[in-house]
């Protein structure tokens, strides 16, 4: 088993793209609409529990995680200014569980309708496509312990 860091929100331990979803005031016309949302794509937000594996949603990109941990840090950073807390929590995967990494849409995890899109692969062409994050891993399966 190999090490790997992931960001998640401190209280929910839901992970970021589902934390900065939700919070996006903009994003939202009512508190119905956000529940609906999370609802219909509850696969694709796990909550990252001790003492539980995550798995991956077929035709996505996998989980993605931190390689080192001063890169998690380094996110983490970038959203200090947020209202909400993220903390780091250690995972553990496979070897063979690692993916290969592909382009990822830019913002796709901020905005409902760019993640819409995203795994529904509406629309692809008019988004920006973006290398993942240096010193991110995606893989299959997480273990938390």
């Amino acid at each position: 088993m190999k090490q790997g860091f992931k960001v998640v929100e401190k209280n929910t331990r839901n992970g970021t793209n589902w934390t900065m979803l939700k919070n996006r005031k903009t994003a939202w016309e009512n508190e119905k609409e956000k529940y609906k949302f999370k609802q219909k794509y509850k696969q694709f937000f796990p909550r990252y529990l001790a003492k539980s594996i995550i798995k991956m949603v077929p035709n996505s990109p996998g989980l993605m995680i931190f390689e080192y941990i001063e890169l998690a840090e380094e996110f983490i950073l970038d959203y200090k200014y947020e209202t909400y807390e993220l903390i780091i929590i250690d995972v553990f995967f496979k070897e063979e569980d690692i993916l290969p990494k592909s382009e990822i849409i830019a913002g796709c995890g901020m905005y409902p309708s760019i993640f819409c899109d995203y795994i529904n692969c509406l629309n692809i062409n008019r988004y920006y496509l973006t290398p993942p994050a240096e010193g991110t891993l995606f893989v299959k399966e997480l273990i938390i312990l």
